[in-house]
């Protein structure tokens, strides 16, 4: 991909509870959230990754007042220059 195009992240979250909120990060910089449906899934649209090079992508759930929170790093997205 190069750099500034657009993606959409699909995210599936086992145990996930519909309406649990995800937050994606490009490390510190943080690109959206979305909201789990019935199913576990959400779809972040239209993300621009803003720099070149590599990028760890990490999803988010900040917990409640029964379930501790937890991360997951698991898409690494590499962009390029366009030559366009």
């Amino acid at each position: 991909m190069t750099s500034g195009e657009t993606v959409d992240l699909a995210i599936s979250v086992a145990g996930g509870l519909a309406g649990d909120t995800v937050a994606i990060a490009d490390g510190a910089i943080s690109l959206g959230s979305c909201t789990l449906d019935a199913a576990g899934t959400c779809t972040l649209t239209a993300i621009a990754l803003p720099t070149v090079g590599t990028h760890l992508l990490t999803a988010t759930f900040a917990g409640d007042a029964t379930r501790l929170p937890s991360s997951a790093s698991t898409v690494s997205r590499d962009t390029t220059v366009c030559s366009c």
